[in-house]
């Protein structure tokens, strides 16, 4: 899985450094009075999404990975039985989709934030 990171890594820095520059040439190109958000927030709302992607890989590999505890459980269960393994893996299944779903919420509420939606603009990027 070390690649895999080191890949992702490289892949997420060029990817900010190319949305930067994206975003500085998108807001050239919009008139002062058309621009509801900064260049900032903008670029800042893209980097949450590439700190959502690294930390959904990240979960996944946890919860799929034979090093860590939710294999191990399932595992351990298949000694038991059918039952105990299809047990196992519904309740590890079950735990697996809490951390995702709360990762996800916080990026939306951190993007949200940062199109100024809990400062009285709940609109900016969505009615436009």
């Amino acid at each position: 899985m070390g690649a895999l990171y080191k890949g992702l890594a490289v892949a997420g820095v060029l990817a900010a450094i190319v949305f930067y520059f994206a975003t500085t040439w998108f807001f050239t190109l919009l008139p002062a009075s058309e621009q509801v958000m900064t260049v900032s927030s903008v670029f800042f709302t893209a980097v949450i999404g590439l700190v959502l992607t690294g930390l959904i890989v990240w979960i996944t590999e946890y919860y799929t990975a034979k090093d860590y505890r939710p294999v191990q459980i399932i595992a351990k269960a298949s000694l038991t039985g059918h039952g105990t393994n299809v047990i196992a893996g519904l309740a590890m299944s079950m735990e697996a989709t809490a951390l995702p779903a709360l990762t996800i919420v916080a990026s939306i509420l951190g993007a949200y934030y940062l199109g100024g939606g809990f400062s009285g603009n709940p609109g900016v990027g969505l009615l436009q």
